[in-house]
């Protein structure tokens, strides 16, 4: 799965696979591009997500502190 990460509204998810689906960046405009502080892909390890990588299309990477802040978000306790 892809991921940005929005500074007031949190993180979206949506689908990686394809040229059908949405680029980081069309995510971006859709919920407000100057709010996004990170972008990369989410992998899930026996339900436990990890963000990593980075967006092409938005030239910024995944941050060190995404995947404890997507975890609080999906009230993981891991």
């Amino acid at each position: 799965m892809k991921y940005i990460r929005h500074k007031s509204k949190g993180f979206f998810l949506f689908p990686a696979n394809g040229d059908e689906h949405p680029w980081h960046k069309h995510m971006a405009d859709f919920v407000g591009r100057d709010g996004i502080v990170s972008a990369g892909f989410v992998e899930f390890e026996k339900g436990v997500p990890s963000c990593c990588g980075r967006s092409e299309s938005l030239r910024m990477s995944s941050l060190e502190e995404d995947s404890a802040i997507l975890r609080k978000q999906m009230g993981l306790s891991v």
